[in-house]
């Protein structure tokens, strides 16, 4: 069984709101095992703004999801911490949403580098919505965009970003 790895994206954009609904819509996480790594808050608030009922099942930060097809959340408590105490502006471009996107599609990137043995080994990942002016903010715009992220840390430097679509 497949696990494929999912960053949830900048949680004041529409990162939760895809990853809900995608994972809501196509059941994807009934074939195959989807560790996502993001923040609790911001799913649960789209997925009720969605009005449905989330796919994701909590996992802790330590302990590997089931072996079993699904969609686990992989959170970090201090995460929501951090996004509860920035209440007071919970849209838009900031260090703190650059920062926190950054960190979850790390995480992505480190399960692909683990041996396949290794419960939280990934074969693939998808990367949620970020803001490139969020990554900016939080000191790493020197990435453009995910592809030249993955590229350097999986890629061999000739990573180029693909778009696949009926109407494309």
């Amino acid at each position: 069984m497949p696990t494929i790895a999912v960053s949830m994206g900048d949680p004041f954009g529409i990162g939760p709101e895809v990853l809900v609904k995608a994972l809501h819509a196509d059941g994807t996480h009934r074939r195959c095992r989807v560790i996502v790594y993001g923040a609790l808050g911001p799913l649960n608030h789209a997925a009720a703004a969605a009005g449905i009922q989330s796919p994701i099942e909590l996992c802790a930060l330590t302990v590997p999801p089931p072996a079993r097809p699904g969609a686990f959340l992989i959170a970090d408590a201090d995460d929501d911490a951090a996004l509860s105490a920035h209440r007071s502006n919970p849209a838009g471009n900031s260090a703190l949403g650059g920062n926190l996107s950054y960190a979850w599609v790390m995480r992505a990137i480190e399960s692909c580098q683990l041996p396949q043995r290794d419960p939280m080994a990934a074969r693939a990942i998808v990367t949620g919505p970020i803001s490139k002016r969020s990554w900016d903010l939080a000191a790493h715009g020197q990435y453009p965009g995910h592809t030249e992220l993955l590229d350097e840390h999986l890629g061999n430097g000739d990573a180029v970003m693909y778009f696949l679509g009926p109407r494309l």
